[in-house]
């Protein structure tokens, strides 16, 4: 949950409508998209209200909200300086997308725990109706297949969350190491850019023949 001002933004709630990648002629799925909107939102820069909402920068895009901050209203792509920079190479895509993986992870794992309470309460939810309840072999039979589905879903679920926690550990090394990555790769791109400023050729230009 991402907190802007004296408001919160529940990222997980937010989804790029089919309308919307429809209105902008979106590429790729709805779900990348939607993944991609969140990270944003979640690790890029708060710019206040503007004209088409709460305004959000990061990740290459700028990304609005409506004033409930459950809606997403507008999507544009970052304008850059400079032509030789305006894309990005394999090694900034790779990043990027392990990056967003790894929030996606994240928001696997809190979807994974939500589901594991909501069966608790279920069950519980049910013990307590069978426990009060009178009931004949018929309704005693309903009963049983009822509480047999919620043990299985828990079960699933609960099955999940035990391998999540399992790997916990190491997918936190994991998110460690690509932000140290990220930071010392942008640290020498910072470095490449102000020496080859004004130079009409990037490197993907040389590295697709267009040199």
């Amino acid at each position: 949950m991402q907190a802007t001002g004296k408001k919160e933004v529940n990222t997980g709630a937010l989804n790029v409508s089919n309308q919307l990648m429809k209105k902008l002629a979106l590429e790729g799925s709805r779900d990348e998209w939607t993944v991609r909107i969140r990270h944003t939102v979640n690790k890029g820069t708060y710019k206040g209200k503007k004209q088409d909402g709460h305004a959000f920068e990061g990740n290459g895009l700028h990304v609005y909200l409506d004033d409930s901050m459950r809606r997403i209203t507008m999507i544009k792509r970052e304008k850059t300086k400079q032509a030789h920079t305006s894309k990005k190479t394999v090694l900034d895509q790779v990043m990027d997308e392990m990056d967003i993986l790894l929030t996606k992870l994240h928001e696997y794992e809190q979807r994974i725990t939500e589901e594991v309470s909501l069966a608790d309460k279920n069950m519980n939810a049910l013990y307590h109706e069978i426990e009060t309840a009178s009931f004949n072999a018929t309704t005693g039979f309903q009963y049983v297949k009822e509480l047999q589905t919620e043990l299985r879903k828990r079960r699933l679920v609960k099955g999940e969350k035990v391998r999540f926690l399992a790997v916990a550990e190491d997918i936190d090394i994991v998110k460690g190491r690509v932000q140290e990555m990220k930071k010392k790769a942008e640290r020498l791109q910072k470095k490449q850019e102000d020496y080859t400023a004004g130079w009409p050729q990037s490197l993907n230009d040389v590295l697709s023949g267009n040199d």
